[in-house]
């Protein structure tokens, strides 16, 4: 199997802090170097991040994106007013970009209820 790492050079994290922000960019740039340079594939399989969803969908329509647990839903504290700053624009981006998948699947009926509730624009 031909396995190729691409964004591994961009930190997971910025002085400790981030994390889900430097995640997010880090899929961004590795979707990149998929449509860029790659080549084409018959469908696409995204785990987790949904970010990278529509920047494959300008190489194929055909984007399957696995949902283990909304990520929104894992950053619980939102007491800080900065925290709500920097999540809002990550939870927004999470729900529409994982709209932008052809095929969403989810691993249990919880999370499917769990996928439902959370993303209401979906």
């Amino acid at each position: 199997m031909d396995v190729r790492v691409s964004g591994s050079w961009f930190p997971r994290a910025i002085c400790g802090r981030f994390i889900a922000l430097c995640a997010y960019i880090r899929m961004m740039l590795c979707a990149l170097y998929v449509v860029l340079f790659a080549g084409a594939y018959d469908y696409y399989i995204i785990d987790q991040v949904s970010f990278p969803i529509p920047i494959l969908r300008c190489r194929s329509s055909k984007v399957l994106f696995y949902c283990h647990f909304p990520d929104k839903l894992l950053s619980v504290d939102r007491k800080n007013c900065c925290k709500k700053i920097y999540r809002f624009p990550l939870d927004l981006s999470e729900e529409l970009t994982t709209g932008c998948a052809k095929t969403i699947l989810v691993n249990s009926l919880f999370t499917q209820g769990i996928f439902k509730a959370s993303f209401p624009i979906l």
